[in-house]
């Protein structure tokens, strides 16, 4: 669990420990999926050099294919379509 996000408001630095049956539940400064800010920027970061990566091997195993191929290819295999919204 993240920190509240208007900081001015937080009455102790120290919070109870929160726990869902045996297991405690830790305060952290990064998820894989969004920073201490609340911000994408690490996993939008993250899907664009997976892109790179997966059109490097298009391009290794294809590239002698035409360019509609290789546009079909990217598009179904290296294009991964999300919506991020900041």
């Amino acid at each position: 669990m993240f920190k509240p996000k208007n900081r001015n408001r937080i009455i102790a630095d120290v919070f109870p420990t929160l726990s869902v049956g045996d297991c405690c539940i830790n305060f952290v400064t990064t998820f894989k999926y969004l920073n201490d800010n609340l911000r994408d920027d690490d996993d939008i970061q993250r899907e664009v050099k997976n892109m790179y990566v997966r059109t490097d091997i298009l391009l290794c195993k294809f590239g002698k294919c035409s360019f509609n191929v290789k546009l079909k290819l990217f598009r179904t295999y290296c294009l991964c379509i999300a919506l991020w919204h900041s």
